[in-house]
């Protein structure tokens, strides 16, 4: 169950689908006519400027709004009114499927009791946008100032099906592009706050739903990302009513792989006419047909699970367990808006009104609880002031004390500039001349460094040879009497750059642990004769990065830091590397890059760390390196191809990509191509796991295989990260399979299954269960800090400028990017929606570039950058185009 929103075309013929439809089809069986009268829906107005609260809709006065004008006098209401006045947009809720089939087998009573249901919820949805100020007119010159409508006109109507005959008790909100405004005229609408607002508006419509089912004794239970269902009724019930999505299944594969954009394309592919869709007691009597006398047990399972001693509703999540331990819980409670604030709050340092509300609608929605109880719970909290408001109103932010003391108190720790000579001159003179490789630029950024500061940074683009000059740092530091340790976020990062210099190297949250408990090893304890090399300091977030330097400012240690802006940013909070770097009198650079053999990649990545990504995706086009399937399975066809191809030319070849769904997918694949080459037996193993996802499920293991590990494992050496090959595989006694595997380090390791995972901590209720992977495919976050020979790129969602960046640098010598261009030509499409009299210039530019390399360019010059709180507070206040009105709450 969700919210989709979409736009309508224009004129007074674009909303002709939702009254025009007079066929039959299911419905309460006191009333059999899908569409009644005109068309069978009411409107819904905050001010009944033009149409009554609750009327029903006329075909005539519908066609009119449609295209701007007045269903009393036909005269225009808005400027443009007419044939290609823009009619309005559909916001459609959709029941969960499990409500649908308990309506579709229910009696007249139980129908409309379930319909009550659903339309109660829509109405506090819809009240909810209101509220929300999610909808403005526009007004003023060129429509530059918004303010919030004193009419919202919208035509609601209820269907019942899916476009196949299955159940589907959904509503159509057709949002009017007319809307009263405070001067009594009336304005067209601005709607892109509703549209970034859609998964928000669908969570508090599942959270009013779920309020109203858990009273009428229902159970939930969760069903995928964010979604709830009624529990008791066997998921092979809700497939049986699922035709439509097992015809986008056809065309898309596995629909809980698929992307967004591709199911909207198969959801095209597959529609059909709704008049080829039986109706009425022919489609009543095919239900019945489907139940095949099942209804008994279906209601049996629905009460029972009701009658269940476990808590009616999906109990809370568990803050304490997403949470790290090395901080305190964000926002204390547990209540819908505490747990939704703590879990953003531990990747973000400010949080947005969008993405609390939507967090916490979530949260209310398994729990049973409505939009009223999410609005109460926020508001206690700003009064409590546990959430410090760093901007009210419709744009809000919030952030906590403690993420803000540790922001100041990182930047304070980052400004020491001048403090005292760490690296004597002598020694440096030294380590330079012992390092003649060094080029000009390295030795310029080794000197920059060496100073009296007691935080440097060296800015260093990907594959410039960083580790090469971390050598000769360490060197001039030893010469000058002083200990180097590194510290990195990743255990990849931190094993790479302590393979490279000989430095002792740790990840930053067990240094963080092992000095809260005070047990830090000798090897890293911090005095006024440490240097400290931080590596991947980009990947750090807010309160890690405040950790390190207040201690290292404490020890009177020197840190020198090296990160790189525009690669991936932190998963924790903030945007930390930035606010040091504002810091600092000066930062390094190095640009040259050293990695890669071809010298037009090189000028490539050049080009991806000045931040021109698009310079570099031409590049790479122009070159045959950047290539286009015509759908997602031909994008993975075609990956795989190319990964295949690779091998038999290079000895380490990555394939990159965005989600741990396309890792999944990519890694089944590359799993089939070696079967059919040889390279891997066709007899395997079903050994349990946990996915990157964190859910449990069966790994498909072959001698040959290569694998990485997601957890430490203290005791056998392994980290998160650590990759091995499969060289055994064996029956053990109980029969138990054992594996020996090959690691990294070139080391064997042999042991029971079971027991390539940490012990079982007291009074777990089951024994852990391995982390382990396929690792022929790895998002960006896994390869950032690896070098490989050669890289495949595959893009089969949105993607942006770091992502790009990284994945299109791991490579010495070979790289391509292999690209779904399906969704990329409906993006062309709808990003470059131009007039007629720019079509030709638009064309022009089309016939000199391919359009799908246009919009590839265009969405992967996007570089997010995390707010931190400090810069959040020199913003000035925003010279708003709305007049804001305020929120109530």
């Amino acid at each position: 169950m969700t919210a989709t929103f979409h736009a309508l075309g224009h004129g007074s013929d674009a909303g002709l689908y939702y009254v025009n439809d007079g066929r039959r089809e299911a419905h309460p069986r006191s009333r059999d006519e899908y569409y009644v009268g005109d068309g069978g829906g009411i409107w819904w107005s905050s001010g009944e400027t033009i149409v009554a609260h609750g009327a029903p809709i006329v075909k005539a006065s519908f066609r009119d709004l449609c295209a701007g004008r007045s269903p009393a006098t036909g005269a225009s209401l808005v400027r443009g009114a007419g044939e290609t006045h823009r009619a309005g947009w559909d916001l459609t809720f959709s029941a969960p499927k499990a409500l649908s089939v308990l309506w579709a087998m229910g009696s007249e009573a139980e129908r409309a009791d379930f319909e009550g249901v659903h339309n109660q919820a829509v109405d506090a949805a819809l009240a909810f946008v209101q509220r929300q100020q999610l909808l403005e007119v526009r007004l003023g010159a060129g429509g530059t100032i918004r303010e919030q409508p004193s009419d919202l006109i919208i035509g609601r109507f209820q269907h019942y099906t899916s476009r196949a005959g299955d159940p589907q008790l959904h509503t159509h909100c057709v949002i009017m592009n007319v809307a009263g405004s405070a001067d009594g005229k009336h304005r067209t609408l601005e709607p892109d706050t509703a549209f970034r607002w859609t998964l928000a508006i669908g969570a508090a419509y599942r959270a009013e739903l779920s309020r109203h089912l858990v009273e009428r004794g229902f159970r939930l239970r969760q069903a995928g990302k964010d979604q709830v269902e009624i529990a008791g009724i066997d998921e092979a019930i809700l497939e049986t009513f699922s035709e439509r999505s097992r015809q986008i299944e056809e065309l898309v594969g596995d629909r809980r792989t698929a992307t967004g954009a591709q199911k909207q394309i198969a959801a095209l592919a597959t529609r059909a006419a709704k008049a080829e869709v039986p109706t009425g007691a022919t489609l009543e009597a095919r239900w019945c047909d489907d139940f095949a006398g099942r209804e008994p047990c279906i209601r049996e399972s629905v009460r029972e699970a009701g009658r269940a001693l476990q808590p009616s509703v999906v109990p809370p999540a568990d803050v304490d367990r997403i949470l790290l331990r090395l901080d305190p819980v964000p926002v204390f409670g547990d209540g819908p808006v505490a747990v939704a604030a703590s879990r953003l709050l531990n990747h973000e340092s400010v949080i947005t009104r969008r993405a609390l509300t939507q967090g916490a609608m979530v949260e209310a929605s398994l729990r049973g609880l409505g939009i009223d109880a999410v609005e109460a719970d926020l508001q206690a909290h700003q009064e409590q002031k546990d959430l410090l408001i760093l901007r009210d109103g419709r744009e809000a932010l919030w952030t906590t004390l403690y993420i803000a003391e540790a922001e100041a108190a990182m930047r304070k720790a980052a400004a020491r500039p001048d403090e005292r000579l760490y690296l004597s001159s002598e020694a440096l003179d030294a380590a330079l001349v012992a390092a003649p490789h060094l080029t000009e630029e390295q030795r310029t950024a080794v000197a920059d460094v060496a100073d009296r500061d007691g935080v440097s940074l060296v800015e260093a683009g990907a594959g410039t040879g960083k580790t090469t000059i971390a050598r000769v740092i360490k060197d001039a530091a030893e010469r000058s009497g002083l200990r180097v340790i590194a510290l990195a976020p990743t255990y990849v990062a931190a094993d790479e750059l302590s393979t490279s210099t000989g430095v002792p190297a740790q990840v930053v949250a067990k240094f963080r642990a092992a000095s809260r408990r005070q047990q830090t090893d000798d090897a890293f304890k911090l005095d006024a004769k440490t240097v400290i090399l931080l590596d991947e300091a980009g990947m750090l977030g807010t309160l890690d990065m405040s950790a390190v330097l207040v201690a290292a400012k404490k020890a009177g240690a020197k840190i020198i830091a090296f990160g790189d802006r525009r690669q991936l940013a932190s998963v924790a909070q903030g945007s930390a590397l930035s606010a040091v770097s504002d810091q600092l009198s000066r930062v390094a650079t190095l640009k040259a890059i050293r990695r890669q053999s071809e010298a037009w990649q090189r000028t490539a990545s050049v080009k991806m760390f000045e931040g021109d990504i698009a310079g570099a995706l031409d590049d790479y086009w122009r070159k045959g390196a950047v290539r286009f399937a015509d759908n997602a399975c031909q994008a993975i066809d075609q990956t795989i191809a190319t990964w295949a191809k690779m091998r038999a030319e290079h000895d380490e070849v990555a394939m990159i990509t965005r989600t741990n769904r396309d890792v999944s997918v990519l890694n089944a694949a590359a799993r089939q191509s070696l079967r059919q080459e040889g390279a891997l037996p066709t007899a395997e193993v079903q050994l349990p796991t946990i996915d990157r996802d964190g859910k449990r499920m069966q790994l498909a293991l072959s001698v040959g295989d290569k694998i990485r590990f997601r957890e430490n494992i203290s005791r056998l050496a392994i980290r998160n990260g650590t990759r091995a090959v499969v060289t055994g595989l064996a029956v053990g006694e109980g029969g138990d399979a054992v594996v020996t595997l090959r690691l990294g380090d070139g080391s064997t390791l042999t042991s029971p299954w079971m027991a390539l995972t940490n012990p079982r901590p007291p009074r777990a209720k089951t024994d852990p269960i391995p982390r382990v992977v396929h690792a022929y495919a790895g998002t960006t976050y896994a390869v950032q800090g690896r070098t490989v020979d050669a890289a495949v790129f595959h893009i089969g969602s949105r993607t942006d400028a770091r992502e790009a960046y990284v994945a299109m640098t791991r490579h010495r010598h070979d790289a391509a990017v292999i690209v779904d261009g399906s969704r990329l030509v409906k993006a062309f499409e709808q990003d470059f929606d131009v007039a007629a009299d720019e079509a030709r210039a638009l064309s022009d530019v089309a016939e000199r570039s391919d359009p799908r390399l246009l919009a590839l360019q265009d969405e992967a010059t996007r570089l997010d950058e995390k707010a931190n709180v400090y810069s959040v507070m020199a913003l000035p206040a925003e010279p708003s185009r709305t007049r804001d009105r305020g929120l109530e709450w």
